[in-house]
């Protein structure tokens, strides 16, 4: 019992993480005492919206981890892809 608890508890085996992440990882070697400047930028709404209109493809996916391990009660619905249009030259 003490053990299926635990495995509750627990997000990942050592088995699961060899299998779905380290065996498809490389390594980074980061300096130390260096700045690295993350490159996130959050959008207004015009630049999504121009962004989706010149989408050629808009699908919404089911979230992986919601569905492996049912930890959280957000919705399942909640990632998007798309696919760009290619420029014109």
């Amino acid at each position: 019992m003490k053990e299926e608890r635990q495995k509750e508890v627990d997000d990942w085996t050592r088995e699961e993480l060899q299998k779905e992440y380290i065996e498809e990882m490389t390594a980074v070697t980061v300096p130390v005492n260096v700045s690295i400047h993350g490159q996130q930028t959050v959008l207004d709404m015009s630049s999504v919206e121009n962004i989706l209109r010149s989408a050629e493809i808009i699908t919404v996916e089911d979230c992986g981890c919601r569905i492996k391990w049912h930890t959280c009660d957000a919705p399942l619905d909640a990632v998007s892809a798309w696919t760009m249009k290619p420029e014109k030259p």
